[in-house]
């Protein structure tokens, strides 16, 4: 008796369907991923937004308070932030303005200062303008803590009548997404407003 033999295509996918599935796969991974990417950009980006409008307050209650609103002792000091130099020298300002932690990185008109500890001691009470600051919006690295986006990046900041300020108030922005144009100044973005388009700002 003769028996029909199996042929190969019964027992099992061909190498180009195995090829289709692959690419089919691939595909659906990268639109997964795709799709990851851009739900962790919008959600850093609404944190962003979130924290500057809370710094926004703060800087309005400093002003209220003082008279004046703050600058930064040394704007263009830098610390390292995920592998890459960012100045510094504004978000360390802001998380002693506002958080009431130190002195030393405002610039005051009476000099010196004192430095950040992580606590808020018994005489700093009435120079704080947040009060439970959330974690995720300040970080400690070097010895130093700086106010940061969503991004884990530092915000940056300008005083007005600074000639790099657009606002006659303060600029505050973050460099958001873009990782090209991360030394640049409020100005430099203002005369060429491409470079900014991936900042958070407040102009």
């Amino acid at each position: 008796m003769y028996i029909q033999p199996t042929s190969l295509r019964a027992r099992g996918f061909t190498l180009i369907e195995l090829m289709v599935v692959v690419v089919i796969m691939a595909l659906l991974a990268a639109l997964t991923m795709g799709a990851y990417q851009y739900a962790q950009t919008a959600a850093a980006r609404n944190r962003t937004h979130a924290t500057m409008a809370a710094l926004e307050g703060g800087l309005e209650r400093y002003n209220s308070d003082f008279g004046e609103y703050p600058a930064p002792s040394n704007p263009t000091r830098t610390d390292e932030f995920n592998g890459k130099t960012y100045i510094a020298g504004g978000a360390a300002m802001l998380y002693q303005a506002m958080s009431g932690d130190g002195t030393n990185a405002i610039d005051l008109a009476t000099g010196g200062g004192v430095g950040s500890n992580g606590r808020i001691e018994d005489d700093e009470d009435a120079n704080v303008k947040m009060t439970d600051i959330p974690a995720q919006i300040w970080m400690q690295q070097n010895g130093s803590y700086y106010m940061i986006d969503g991004f884990r990046k530092p915000f940056q900041y300008t005083k007005g009548g600074d000639p790099n300020a657009v606002n006659p108030t303060y600029d505050l922005w973050s460099y958001g997404q873009d990782e090209t144009n991360t030394r640049l100044s409020s100005i430099d973005a203002k005369s060429n407003p491409t470079t900014s388009a991936k900042w958070i700002k407040n102009w």
